[in-house]
């Protein structure tokens, strides 16, 4: 979950006015379409490899201030998002391929809780 540090690699990118090809083989990538699509991957749902997110930030020219911000708030965004409650809920395997959901009530789960 990578989505600020992602979206200041595009920003960098658009600024200094780079398709994600250009960008592949400025990083030194010999097959340009595969590290396009992997760095268009990054860029949109902020997953990557960290060699290829170093190589990138090295290229774009990043501050380093920006890209420590960048990976606070991503790691805030997952922190918080570990802290969400999740409903319990069963998962019924009623035939090889046939699924049911039960949800769990409220007052199951409590008592779960004190134990």
């Amino acid at each position: 979950m990578n989505d600020n540090l992602g979206k200041l690699v595009d920003n960098y990118r658009f600024r200094k006015n780079l398709n994600f090809r250009e960008l592949a083989e400025l990083c030194g990538y010999s097959n340009t379409d595969k590290w396009a699509t992997r760095i268009c991957n990054f860029v949109r749902e902020g997953s990557g490899d960290d060699e290829m997110i170093q190589k990138l930030i090295l290229v774009l020219g990043i501050n380093e201030s920006e890209v420590r911000e960048a990976n606070l708030k991503d790691l805030k965004n997952w922190e918080d998002w570990l802290e969400e409650p999740v409903p319990m809920q069963l998962i019924l395997e009623l035939l090889p391929g046939v699924y049911q959901s039960v949800r769990i009530p409220d007052n199951l789960q409590d008592e779960q809780k004190t134990i």
